[in-house]
């Protein structure tokens, strides 16, 4: 099992890996522990997966960088300056919370952040995940597949990981 499959595997039972020195713990829902035996794989991958968590910090790091330079941009195609202020400000919470973890569980900066390049607003098939979150909608829920979102009234959607290219590019 290659180190990708490993952290996609531990993904599907919520695990999220902190990394200290050369430590690398898995922390997971006591609901849901993966099974023994993949976490005696995932120790034959430790290097690996501590990489993995490194570029997945650098990556989502540079990534809010982007995102808190879209605040002061003109709104795109479709969005309000009002609307697309509340965007980037669901997209950026969402990045401080969850950016990380998505990219450590597969899900790629174009899945989390793409946007249609001609039609941003209207295009909900190219729009990543991050995007979703307008007018206080959080997310909930995370794995390697899918997203739970709460919208501001107590609702729940689900937010499937796209497969494949949509077209997507980063705003």
């Amino acid at each position: 099992m290659t180190p990708a499959a490993v952290a996609a595997e531990l993904a599907r039972h919520g695990t999220r890996f902190q990394v200290a020195g050369d430590a690398v713990t898995l922390r997971f829902p006591p609901e849901r522990p993966p099974p023994a035996d993949l976490i005696e794989i995932a120790r034959g991958h430790k290097d690996a997966l501590r990489a993995l968590v490194v570029a997945s910090a650098a990556v989502a790091g540079n990534l809010r960088d982007r995102l808190a330079q879209l605040a002061d941009a003109p709104a795109p195609a479709g969005y309000s300056p009002h609307r697309w202020l509340d965007a980037v400000v669901g997209a950026v919470a969402f990045s401080e919370e969850w950016a990380e973890v998505a990219l450590q569980f597969g899900w790629s900066p174009l899945d989390l952040f793409g946007l249609h390049p001609v039609a941003p607003a209207a295009r909900l098939d190219c729009k990543g995940l991050a995007w979703m979150l307008e007018r206080r909608a959080r997310v909930v829920d995370l794995t390697a597949d899918a997203a739970t979102i709460q919208t501001r009234s107590g609702g729940l959607l689900r937010f499937y990981k796209p497969f494949g290219n949509t077209g997507a590019v980063l705003p």
